[in-house]
């Protein structure tokens, strides 16, 4: 269980790692949304997941310590915000979204 634990951050790390080296060329948009919707979000959706279950393991130690709030925020909020609220093909929540144009 542990060593299954091990390789999911392992990697999430090196996919969060090397999804900013596609952010370098702008002509790479459709790479970039296509690395994003394939692999990216549901590794990202596998982090919330793992955090959750983390945050759950760790509420006996954090309730006593008073950490609970900062824990809930690493391990399922910012997740959970990469995951679902971050524009598709943006590798930060610093992007910009293109204006939507209306009909």
């Amino acid at each position: 269980m542990g060593r299954m634990i091990m390789t999911i951050l392992v990697v999430i790390a090196v996919t969060c790692l090397s999804v900013p080296a596609f952010a370098a060329d702008k002509g790479d948009e459709a790479v970039m949304v296509a690395v994003d919707a394939v692999l990216v979000r549901p590794v990202s959706l596998a982090a919330v997941v793992v955090g959750t279950a983390l945050f759950v393991a760790t509420l006996p130690f954090t309730i006593p310590a008073g950490g609970v709030s900062k824990t809930a925020r690493v391990l399922i909020s910012e997740p959970f915000a990469y995951t679902f609220q971050r524009p598709i093909g943006c590798p930060d929540m610093k992007c910009e979204q293109a204006p939507t144009r209306e009909p």
